[in-house]
């Protein structure tokens, strides 16, 4: 009886939900992907100053009443239509002002489409050639080569149709045997232009895709390559699957192919790189982009933050994996010496890269604050002693007043023995200033900021830290945290992420361990704008000249995001690693900032951040515009953080 009165309330409820969500929370208002309410009380739920654990239980309840797995895929695709329809259909009047930007250039470069056929349904290649013919950008070719000797006759019809009906279209018939990198390397032998774009022959490029690439190129005429966002087209042509790229990360590159198949180079850069080269098939393209990059500035590298090409996807060549290993595996060679490369586990064509480390590894310094940690710091440093291997450690516990017994017992021990040094450093809790002084005192040529409530998990996490930390680009590492129910707390902090104060949040926060994120990102080793001092490794002398954790203004909160924009503002890049991974138990010996005094702080922090990093707060380069800063799950943006590329 009680089951039925519930079940007879479920439709109140629900109904409910949805009220809430059309009247009371618009801002998270949108095309329906989930059954009616969930997005509301997502929201809700994010909203409340609710305990870590039952947020958790909260979110996999609601996906389990609201959420219909059978219906998941196609309503995201629902999803993703309604955003394009509001939000990338150029309308006859923004083709309009397409055709009056164009003609407002400063200069008209002739850019060179190149595509190696290799005998597409004609109908796909037909598709093809037609998008490029109708860009609202008229200053191109169409440069083609098919294998002459085994060209199906189809597809020399449509070929020499197009060739026939505009002269932009140059076609050459070449005896390469089929081998995609050859056809390639031919097709871009007839090219005249200044900037070669090469493009799948069973991709289509949006209307407005070589405009924005012109654009680009005025606006940057430095660029020496530029890539864009992407999606994919099903058998019907219906677009689902956006791909919103970062801006370029080396690291996320190496692991794997993301700059896509519609690259646009330089004609000069190609030439320096020694152009394209056989033998890669249809991983020819990331060869040459990684060969094109070796001596380039960051700045040369452009990233258009649109989609402007639609890809097909047939089935990857069996050799194509081993392809972009070799090219991967010469780029190191050419570049980072010892560097080697394996397969990243779980995750199709994907790669991890192992740094080498000295023949006498540095000592590293494991720096951790604590007061009265207790059983969490005696967790924290017998799981370190278990789990630490190849590199040379030691342990500075920073302790900020622990009184009681039992804390005190482990710190004398601990010392006595030489198993941890011990700074007395008492007074109000002072993340930053603590931390400060333990960098001073630590004896060790790398520092790892260390929080006590974590657990290591992966026996090589410490050599992995330290290997990226030795490289001289590198400012900061970060590890890959987890709750202790193995959920994701840690893969990278996204600027302007999340309620309430939108400065910083983990992306992906919550989701299981074994999500992959965009495009595997939270499982690859990639740049990011900062990660969490919970646990991060740098070179002591990076940290000193760059002054450290900021004490006076951030002596609690946000000091390691504003440490890592320093970082980058010095040039220094910021790098996720998910190859050491350790369990943190959020916030446990500090607890969560819920006092009147304490939510004081909080905000004055907050405004410390606003003051200095100001609009970059809102442009975190690695994480797209296109994407949602009110939820961690890299959702749709409504709207999207900058105007259409026809308004921009």
């Amino acid at each position: 009886m009680a089951l039925a009165g519930l079940a007879s309330l479920m439709p109140s409820v629900i109904a409910g939900l949805a009220w809430i969500e059309a009247r009371l929370l618009p801002w998270v208002s949108v095309p329906d992907d989930v059954r009616p309410g969930y997005r509301a009380a997502k929201a809700l739920k994010n909203a409340l100053p609710l305990p870590d654990d039952l947020r958790r239980r909260l979110t996999r309840l609601a996906r389990r009443i609201l959420v219909d797995p059978a219906r998941r895929e196609a309503l995201r695709r629902a999803h993703y239509a309604a955003w394009i329809e509001r939000y990338d259909t150029p309308s006859d009047a923004d083709r309009a002002a397409i055709a009056v930007a164009v003609q407002a250039l400063p200069a008209s470069p002739l850019i060179s489409v190149v595509m190696p056929v290799l005998n597409p349904p004609p109908v796909v290649l037909e598709r093809a050639i037609a998008a490029v013919r109708a860009q609202l950008y008229p200053h191109w070719e169409l440069c083609i080569v098919a294998d002459g000797g085994a060209a199906d006759p189809r597809v020399r019809a449509v070929l020499e149709a197009a060739s026939a009906a505009d002269r932009r279209v140059r076609v050459a018939f070449d005896g390469a045997g089929g081998e995609i990198g050859a056809m390639s390397k031919a097709a871009l032998g007839l090219a005249r232009g200044e900037h070669v774009a090469l493009l799948g022959h069973e991709d289509q490029l949006a209307g407005h895709a070589l405009f924005c690439i012109a654009r680009e190129i005025a606006r940057h005429p430095e660029a020496q390559l530029i890539y864009c966002d992407e999606d994919r087209l099903d058998g019907e042509g219906r677009r689902f699957d956006p791909f919103f790229k970062p801006d370029f990360s080396l690291d996320l590159m190496l692991a794997r192919a993301y700059l896509g198949r519609f690259t646009v180079f330089a004609r000069a850069a190609v030439a320096a790189s020694g152009g394209l080269r056989e033998g890669f098939g249809s991983a020819a393209v990331y060869d040459l982009a990684l060969r094109v990059i070796g001596p380039l500035d960051q700045g040369q590298i452009r990233h258009i933050p649109h989609i402007l090409v639609h890809r097909r996807d047939p089935a990857p060549a069996p050799e194509t994996d081993d392809a972009e290993r070799r090219a991967v595996a010469d780029f190191l060679a050419r570049t980072r010496p010892g560097a080697r490369v394996e397969t990243a586990l779980g995750l199709a064509g994907c790669r991890r890269i192992v740094h080498p480390l000295p023949e006498t590894p540095p000592l590293a310094s494991l720096l951790i604050p604590t007061r009265d940690g207790g059983r969490t710091l005696a967790r924290c440093i017998d799981s370190i002693a278990a789990r630490t291997e190849t590199v040379p450690y030691e342990i500075v516990i920073l302790d900020n007043g622990s009184v009681q017994p039992r804390t005190l017992r482990m710190l004398a021990e601990w010392e006595q023995s030489g198993r941890a040094r011990v700074l007395r450093l008492p007074g109000p809790f002072n993340f930053s200033a603590l931390n400060n002084e333990g960098v001073r005192s630590a004896r060790g040529e790398i520092v790892v900021l260390l929080n006590d409530d974590t657990e290591v998990i992966t026996p090589g996490w410490l050599r992995e830290l330290v290997s990226h930390t030795l490289r001289p680009e590198v400012g900061a590492v970060g590890a890959r945290l987890l709750y202790p129910n193995r959920d994701l707390q840690h893969v990278g902090v996204v600027l302007g992420l999340g309620a309430p104060n939108f400065i910083a949040g983990h992306a992906f926060v919550g989701e299981p361990r074994d999500e992959p994120g965009t495009a595997g990102q939270a499982r690859l080793a990639r740049d990011v704008s900062a990660v969490t001092a919970a646990c991060l490794a740098m070179r002591k002398a990076v940290y000193l000249e760059v002054g450290g954790l900021d004490a006076q203004a951030l002596p609690v909160d946000f000091n390691d995001i504003d440490l890592c924009l320093r970082l980058r503002q010095a040039g220094k890049s910021v790098i996720y690693t998910p190859y050491a991974e350790l369990y943190h138990h959020e916030s446990r010996t500090r607890g969560r900032p819920t006092t009147p005094e304490k939510l004081a702080r909080l905000e004055r922090e907050a405004l410390v951040m606003r003051a200095r990093w100001g609009a970059l707060l809102r442009a975190d380069p690695f994480y797209n515009p296109n994407l949602t800063l009110a939820l961690a799950d890299a959702g749709l943006a409504w709207p999207p953080r900058l105007q259409p590329p026809w308004r921009g």
